[in-house]
């Protein structure tokens, strides 16, 4: 509900106010019953992102993608065959499909059918699983596991396929440490990390109450982020340890009334982006919970954010949604940098951010777009 007609855009923190009519930003300071308005132009996008490849193969459905360690390919996984595929990127305009030992296929029994596929950050190791909802996270498509407990894990660095198993329930969620060398998963009341190298299951953390929501490693890998689907807290956990570190935090859920979708660390592991299930976007400080960018700030998507990734430096976030469009936004102002990257028909599951941004869909295709 907009503070005035016409009204596009409304920030609210304590007393100060943000709002955009228009083509006018508006920084409103509230004293008392004096409210001082500051109109300013409304900051235009001061990049340009192009669509510069398409790739797509007959039949092939993939469900996340991402950069090589090199940035020279694109590796990309599908969990309805499932394959993994790789494309070569040559020029800034050309990708192909070259053979590769990850053109492999994984398994031909049908009882190991998977429905959600996860990429590691490095593109090496492949997490497969049942589900039954649809549940995208980052660099990778995670989905919600409720018909078994077990996960698939596939080396393509040794070819060794192996099974991750908990007899305590199914899993919800999982994503990979940015190394690749452990697994998060999320069940019922608990989060539990696996060393993939030793197949050691860990120790499980329990703090929530019901089924886990998303679960996200910070980018040096100390920290772990869950979210309870009805408990609305968030903790964030020792990644070595599983013991709590920081939370719960539940501010949000006093202003954010939609389910979260999505979670990602900033690069330098203090700020945690947030997205929903109507397509808001917060920003909350690690250690106390603090939202730094609330309400109407990162606000532009019309459907539930399915990702989030930083750029390297903190400054840029890109989100994706299943309103079929990419933004990228400036992380202190929480405005956009760019129009939207649109030409997905399908809902976008999964960016992964690079020195271009990749991006995969619903549409069967993924695209890379480039700053030009």
């Amino acid at each position: 509900m907009s503070m005035f007609d016409g009204a596009q855009d409304i920030n609210i923190r304590g007393g100060h106010f943000s709002i955009v009519m228009g083509n006018v930003f508006y920084e409103l300071q509230n004293d008392g019953q004096q409210i001082f308005p500051e109109p300013k132009p409304v900051p235009k996008p001061t990049h340009i992102f192009k669509e510069t490849s398409k790739l797509t193969q007959p039949g092939y459905s993939p469900d996340g993608a991402v950069f090589s360690d090199d940035g020279i390919r694109v590796v990309a996984v599908s969990c309805k065959d499932p394959t993994v595929l790789i494309w070569a990127v040559e020029s800034t305009t050309e990708i192909v499909l070259k053979d590769s030992p990850l053109s492999h296929r994984l398994t031909e029994d049908p009882s190991s059918w998977a429905s959600f596929a996860l990429l590691s950050p490095d593109g090496k190791r492949v997490a497969l699983g049942p589900i039954s909802v649809a549940r995208p996270h980052t660099l990778g498509f995670v989905e919600r596991v409720t018909t078994a407990n077990a996960i698939t894990l596939w080396d393509s660095v040794t070819g060794t396929v192996s099974r991750l198993k908990d007899d305590a329930g199914p899993f919800e969620y999982a994503a990979f440490s940015p190394r690749g060398d452990k697994l998060v998963t999320g069940s019922y009341h608990y989060i539990r990390i696996w060393d993939l190298l030793s197949q050691d299951e860990g120790v499980q953390g329990i703090g929530h109450f019901g089924a886990i929501f998303p679960v996200a490693f910070s980018p040096d890998g100390k920290w772990v982020a869950s979210v309870g689907s009805y408990d609305k807290r968030i903790l964030i956990w020792d990644a070595e340890t599983v013991v709590l570190e920081y939370g719960p935090h539940t501010e949000y859920s006093q202003e954010m009334k939609a389910d979260v979708k999505t979670l990602a660390f900033s690069p330098d592991g203090s700020r945690l982006a947030v997205g929903f299930e109507d397509g808001k976007i917060i920003l909350m400080e690690v250690e106390t919970g603090v939202i730094i960018s609330q309400l109407m700030h990162f606000m532009g998507h019309a459907a539930w954010i399915t990702c989030i990734v930083f750029s390297r430096d903190g400054k840029w976030m890109v989100s994706s949604s299943r309103d079929m469009s990419i933004r990228v936004w400036n992380v202190d102002t929480g405005l956009p940098i760019s129009k939207p990257l649109k030409g997905h028909t399908g809902a976008v599951l999964t960016v992964a951010d690079e020195k271009k941004i990749i991006s995969s869909s619903q549409d069967d295709t993924i695209r890379v777009w480039s700053l030009q």
